[in-house]
């Protein structure tokens, strides 16, 4: 078998963002299908642009069979300006897209120039499609039998004779045949912490969200034992570094396709803290879950007790009118003691708001500030609503016709793009960007929250329910540097703000 040269890119975000310093770690899909090849042999190189060390190599590319490409949506623009760079430096290459904004916008992607497009995931299509590739005569003249074999590939989409062709869903994949990815591929990367996936899909169907149209209706997990395995392979690596796992939730109900529960998520999250113990892999954990965890103290503390010292949470809005859109999941009565209750066993709450939902007002804006303030949470991501293409609010929003523009750089959480219910978009883009961000990483706040962290985790200490002390204290650090960043960013950010407050004053209806 032929040694292929792989190129593969993941684009760079235009933009700044709260924790764009903080950010800097590239995706899992592309090393985790990159892994097998160069365990065969082939020579594969993975360059992500938001790392300052790994910038692409472009003599690398002209030397390529195959440039990969990966993008979400607010990175799209920049994908396709590398496509036409990959285009000049090495016209005979192949160019691949993944990921999910090619995935619902693929016809878009065939038409900057890429050559075959994998949809949802890549986990078998990839290597049907790199089966198909190396069978040909000739890869710039495709026969008839080589195209009827092209369709039998599920999860592909690609360009005949300037006609777009998408080919089946692809089918479902065991998680637990992925392999461990190799991070060591990422050009000139020197992780702070490694990302672990061991999830696909989601046990709720919010509106903004796109993981249903990408994953299904359904909810994959790795077994407790794979999930350690990795673990163990990172830690050999490099050592006891964090770990965050990046699962949208990690503790979701493991569904059928009949949206039965299989396992409930709070077992499966029990079975792996205790795994992490068994195997004294306990260290530095970070992860997204639900605020509703709060309502399970015995699993925070056995969280605690595996190193978990921080979590994601997704508390999405203060208004119940906004409960439907959001997925149902919240309890708003409930939403105070249940985030004292991860506080009170040492781990800080990275919170992600999102304002621009049918209920939400400027007093909205305010209201969520004073409450994150009471509340002391750690950290906050105050993400104006998003109409992500493959989400349920883009298709609403289009048929209303109040989708602005569709500008995909500016879709990334931190400008308005759509028009919203009871608040104009520049009275949103105002009270988001430049008043409530300032606020919350005001220095005062800031060393607020740092103090009252190691208060409480020296309380703890002395009440000998610290299992990890120099963990807890430590992750005040990483709170304290981290909004430091947000400090610096949202200073940063408004110039570019100012500017974009023109251009929604063109597009949007509700302001002269």
């Amino acid at each position: 078998m032929e040694k292929l040269n792989i190129v593969a890119i993941e684009a760079k975000s235009s933009g700044l963002h709260v924790y764009s310093k903080h950010a800097d770690n590239p995706r899992t899909g592309l090393p985790r299908l990159l892994t097998p090849l160069d365990q065969l042999g082939h020579n594969c190189k993975i360059f992500c642009e938001e790392l300052p060390s790994s910038q692409v190599d472009w003599d690398a590319v002209a030397k390529a069979h195959i440039v990969m490409i990966s993008s979400i949506t607010s990175t799209a623009p920049r994908a396709y300006d590398l496509v036409r760079r990959v285009r000049e430096v090495n016209p005979q290459a192949t160019i691949l897209g993944g990921g999910p904004h090619f995935t619902f916008e693929y016809q878009e992607a065939l038409e900057n120039g890429i050559d075959f497009v994998f949809l949802h995931w890549a986990d078998i299509s990839f290597f049907e499609w790199l089966d198909w590739y190396q069978s040909l005569k000739d890869p710039c003249e495709i026969s008839t039998v080589d195209l009827e074999a092209l369709h039998g590939i599920r999860g592909l989409a690609f360009m005949i004779a300037n006609h777009p062709h998408k080919t089946k869903r692809p089918v479902e994949v065991d998680p637990d045949t992925w392999p461990t990815p190799d991070f060591r591929l990422v050009q000139g990367y020197k992780p702070k912490f490694i990302v672990l996936i061991t999830s696909e899909g989601c046990d709720h169907n919010c509106e903004f969200c796109s993981i249903w149209a990408m994953y299904g209706a359904k909810y994959r997990a790795r077994s407790t034992d794979k999930v350690i395995e990795d673990i163990r392979f990172y830690r050999e690596l490099y050592g006891n570094i964090p770990i965050f796992v990046g699962d949208d939730n990690m503790a979701a109900d493991t569904l059928n396709v009949k949206r039965e529960v299989v396992v409930s998520g709070e077992d499966r999250l029990r079975n792996i803290c205790q795994g992490i113990i068994d195997a004294g892999l306990h260290g530095s954990y970070s992860c997204q879950v639900r605020l509703a965890l709060g309502d399970h103290p015995d699993l925070l503390d056995l969280m605690a007790q595996a190193g978990f010292d921080r979590a994601c949470i997704g508390y999405e809005s203060v208004e119940p009118e906004n409960n439907k859109a959001t997925g149902g999941k919240l309890d708003f009565d409930r939403m105070e003691e249940q985030t004292a209750a991860f506080h009170r066993h040492g781990i800080a709450i990275h919170a992600m708001w999102v304002l621009g939902f049918a209920a939400d007002t400027v007093e909205t804006v305010k209201k969520t500030l004073k409450l994150c303030m009471k509340w002391k949470i750690e950290t906050n991501q105050f993400m104006i609503l998003v109409p992500i293409p493959g989400s349920p609010l883009r298709k609403r929003l289009l048929k209303q016709g109040k989708v602005l523009h569709n500008d995909w750089e500016k879709y990334d959480g931190r400008h308005v793009v759509f028009e919203p219910e009871l608040i104009g978009a520049r009275e949103l883009q105002v009270a988001v960007v430049l008043d409530a961000m300032p606020k919350i990483y005001n220095l005062f706040q800031t060393f607020r929250i740092y103090l009252d962290g190691n208060m409480r985790t020296l309380g703890r200490c002395l009440s000998h329910r610290a299992p990890h002390p120099r963990i807890e204290f430590r992750s005040h650090l990483g709170t304290l540097a981290m909004r430091l960043v947000g400090f610096n960013t949202v200073r940063r950010v408004k110039k570019d703000t100012l500017k974009y407050l023109e251009t929604l004053r063109r597009f949007s209806k509700s302001v002269a």
